[in-house]
């Protein structure tokens, strides 16, 4: 695997930026660095350090994602700055690499197959069609991603949450749907209801008529159970994969939204989905290559897809809501580390 000299404080970097005609040139990256962790006696430069720059200081923009230090891509020579310069030594005895896994795969699997044991809907509960709903299922029983995917999260910081409880909780507090009972629903409003048009909510099939979610309620869940998390927001032609590479290489959970439509396992269905992406594949030129995801909607746990499909996934339901006048949904994602 090809690498680069990691980056330090004190290396130096070049700038071609003028102001007016005076010449920026360049100078070292500044301390502190990251304290914890010396390379050649001195503390690791990492994305978002700063350098010394004529004028106002300059920041590094690229770092390796896959290689974490002190919660930040590590910095390499070669790496750019915001000017417009790039770090131009190292120490040449630790070379980093691009290519790699950010995330925490492994962890994010083995959540998702521990779901099933809490998923028990009440005796006598029944989809849109009358088919009683089942426990103990691979996947979710309701029109709740959202809520599914924060529970993994949930669970995997020592809660215990259970599929009904925290639906309950999440309506209970404004943060999902729930449609009244005796109203007519076309479809659930969301990838849980495909198909269904025109159906009474009754007290059997109201569980599976709800739990519907944003970036926003779903982050506000996270919260309230101990997770802090905010969004995310999307651009305003949607969300990108790019906008999380930070946040995925810090091992924070991001809880992505799209439309099914874009996913594998779905066949020809439509509606909006959450998932919880566990993990981003770069190459040796530090392309994001691949995303893999948990889609509680299926109960695949661990899919993985390459990062145009699941791009195309987000374009897909951001492309909706902006053709009906609204505004398309960020991620969910924690304020600290839960990988």
């Amino acid at each position: 695997m090809s690498g680069q000299p990691a980056a330090r404080v004190g290396d130096m970097h070049t700038c071609p930026m003028v102001t007016g005609v005076v010449p920026h040139v360049g100078g070292p990256i500044l301390p502190p660095g990251e304290l914890t962790c010396l390379i050649g006696g001195m503390p690791a430069a990492r994305m978002g350090d700063m350098l010394t720059c004529v004028g106002p200081p300059d920041t590094i923009i690229k770092g390796a994602f896959p290689t974490p230090i002190g919660k930040k891509p590590a910095a390499r020579m070669t790496d750019q700055t915001v000017h417009g310069g790039v770090i131009v030594l190292g120490f040449p005895t630790v070379l980093i690499g691009l290519s790699g896994t950010t995330g925490n795969v492994h962890a994010g699997t083995a959540t998702c197959q521990n779901m099933a044991a809490g998923r028990n809907p009440p005796p006598g509960s029944t989809d849109g069609s009358g088919n009683p709903l089942q426990s103990n299922t691979a996947g979710q029983s309701y029109n709740n991603c959202g809520i599914e995917t924060a529970r993994q999260v949930i669970n995997h910081a020592g809660g215990n949450a259970t599929q009904e409880g925290l639906m309950s909780q999440a309506i209970a507090s404004g943060n999902a749907s729930q449609p009244a009972i005796g109203s007519v629903q076309g479809g659930g409003g969301g990838a849980s209801t495909p198909g269904a048009g025109g159906i009474t909510v009754t007290a059997q099939n109201q569980a599976w008529f709800s739990g519907g979610t944003s970036d926003v309620q779903q982050a506000n869940i996270l919260s309230q159970n101990g997770i802090p998390a905010s969004t995310i927001p999307a651009t305003p032609t949607g969300a990108q994969l790019s906008q999380y590479e930070e946040a995925m290489s810090q091992g924070r959970a991001v809880l992505s939204g799209g439309d099914v439509s874009g996913l594998p396992g779905w066949n020809g269905q439509a509606g909006s989905h959450a998932v919880l992406i566990t993990g981003y594949e770069y190459d040796d030129n530090g392309n994001l290559t691949h995303v893999i995801y948990n889609d509680t909607g299926l109960g695949v746990c661990g899919q993985r897809i390459t990062a145009a499909q699941f791009q195309n996934f987000m374009n897909i339901e951001a492309n909706n809501i902006i053709a009906r006048g609204g505004t398309p949904f960020g991620a969910a994602v924690t304020t600290n580390p839960v990988w």
